[in-house]
């Protein structure tokens, strides 16, 4: 049996610290920043989704179709899996990296893409697991979550994932359409018929 040493036990609870720290920094400063990276006006910005309650009705605009939607639970699922069995380490530092990924997604929002969000993420969570960890970095669990999806996205939905431009507000979506879908509160058996807003 393998025991914890004390310096991997610290160096978790540090990874946990870390994690409810910066949650509770990016709860608080989320849309009370007045300005974005270049200074612009909430107008002018190329990404205008401030807030994730008007993002998620963008987001299930664009997954009506059912099939893409059972993509999305399907890889949302493998991965939470992952996360609540083998991968239990890659937890906080994932709520870490969103957490600083929601941050940024403000100063960000002049950007008329998501890659500098998306590798924001990824590479505090991989520091975050490399420094706290003696485990390697399960690149594989990004393939089993966005692999199903894109697959919807791509051939199903036949538009292109919010991740894209959204990635933090979607990465959070695809955990609140996944717990919506399973406790029944949204159907993944019919197509969605969103209103489109003027």
């Amino acid at each position: 049996m393998r025991t914890k040493t004390p310096s991997r036990c610290y160096e978790r609870r540090a990874s946990y610290a870390i994690a409810v720290a910066t949650l509770a920094i990016a709860h608080a400063t989320h849309g009370a920043l007045p300005a974005t990276l270049l200074n612009m006006p909430r107008d002018y910005v190329a990404k205008p989704k401030t807030n994730l309650r008007d993002f998620y009705e963008f987001y299930l605009g664009e997954h009506r179709n059912p099939t893409c939607r059972v993509l999305h639970v399907t890889g949302t699922s493998m991965v939470a899996l992952s996360l609540f069995t083998k991968y239990r380490y890659l937890f906080a530092p994932l709520v870490t990296g969103i957490s600083c990924g929601l941050m940024l997604s403000e100063f960000l929002s002049p950007l008329s893409n998501g890659l500098l969000e998306f590798a924001s993420i990824i590479i505090i969570s991989y520091l975050i697991v490399k420094g706290t960890t003696d485990k390697a970095f399960p690149w594989h669990v990004l393939v089993m979550g966005y692999g199903p999806a894109w697959i919807g996205h791509f051939f199903f939905e036949d538009n292109r994932p919010a991740t894209f431009k959204y990635p933090t507000y979607s990465l959070l979506s695809d955990f609140i359409m996944w717990y919506q879908s399973l406790t029944g509160q949204l159907s993944l058996k019919e197509e969605l018929f969103i209103p489109l807003k003027d």
